[in-house]
């Protein structure tokens, strides 16, 4: 962007500002070398601690209301990531892969006809049995073009 002076306006703002640099990219991976490295493919683990930084018990899952709340599987496992970046835009889809709840879990909790709560999540069989969820998160930069990327959307 050209800045014109002239005499009957101010001084031009926008000589020394990053975003009317053509030779600035708006690209993230371009600003970030961190974020050049997260484009592609990750697999990771991931254990859930409760309040007081314990490792999480399973907890019967509450029917009708899975997979939000309370999740009756081992809190420990693994996850996939699949991190693409175009541009000014920064797309993120994963996978949680969740473990079989511990068969004491399931004795101390068995499917009673009637109460809303479960020991699986979904049809499966407690303690043979695991369950995935899914995560999207959608993210963009700023005009500024700097390295910092807003969250538009996520589930």
């Amino acid at each position: 962007m050209l800045c014109e002076e002239k005499w009957w306006s101010n001084p031009c703002d926008n000589k020394n500002d990053g975003r009317y640099n053509d030779d600035i990219s708006p690209d993230i991976s371009n600003l970030n070398p961190i974020l050049f490295k997260a484009h592609g493919l990750w697999k990771g683990s991931y254990e859930v601690y409760d309040e007081n930084f314990n490792p999480a018990e399973p907890s019967p899952a509450i029917i009708g209301l899975y997979p939000v709340g309370p999740t009756p599987y081992a809190p420990i496992g693994e996850v996939f990531f699949n991190i693409t970046i175009a541009g000014t835009r920064w797309e993120q889809h994963d996978i949680y892969v969740l473990g079989p709840a511990p068969q004491s879990f399931c004795d101390a909790n068995p499917n009673i006809p009637g109460r809303p709560f479960s020991n699986v999540g979904d049809d499966g069989v407690c303690g043979e049995n695991g369950s995935a969820v899914v995560a999207d998160a959608f993210k963009t930069s700023t005009h500024e073009k700097n390295d910092i990327l807003i969250g538009v959307s996520g589930t």
